[in-house]
């Protein structure tokens, strides 16, 4: 993931984009620890274009990997700077349901929100 988002970040053609990233089939995310998901968070955040705000849904299944997407998405709102909304869902019809509202009222409806979000 790490090796991911520093080749994506460092490519401003992606900046802006909204995101899924599917959980769905993942073997093991095993390597991933509380410091590690806090160190993601403030890369991927170093990678955001103020004024471009974008949305990052997170496909989730897996009661571990729903629990690490959630604490990632608390993490990344942390960062200062950080300019994409992110939500954890179970299914990918959810989660494309969510990245095709644009109205922050409705975003803040899905169950799946940690807090309330900004589209600035």
């Amino acid at each position: 993931l790490v090796a991911f988002q520093q080749e994506i970040g460092a490519d401003s053609t992606f900046s802006g984009y909204d995101a899924i990233f599917d959980a769905s089939w993942v073997d093991s995310l095993l390597d991933l620890n509380i410091d590690n998901l806090k160190q993601l968070a403030v890369l991927a955040a170093s990678s955001d274009v103020a004024g471009m705000p974008s949305k990052l849904v997170i496909v989730a299944p897996q009661e571990v990997y729903f629990g690490l997407g959630r604490m990632y998405g608390s993490f990344r709102t942390c960062v200062p700077g950080s300019c994409r909304v992110s939500a954890t869902f179970r299914s990918r019809k959810e989660a494309e349901r969510w990245l095709d509202v644009r109205n922050e009222n409705e975003l803040a409806a899905f169950s799946g929100m940690a807090a309330p979000v900004s589209l600035r």
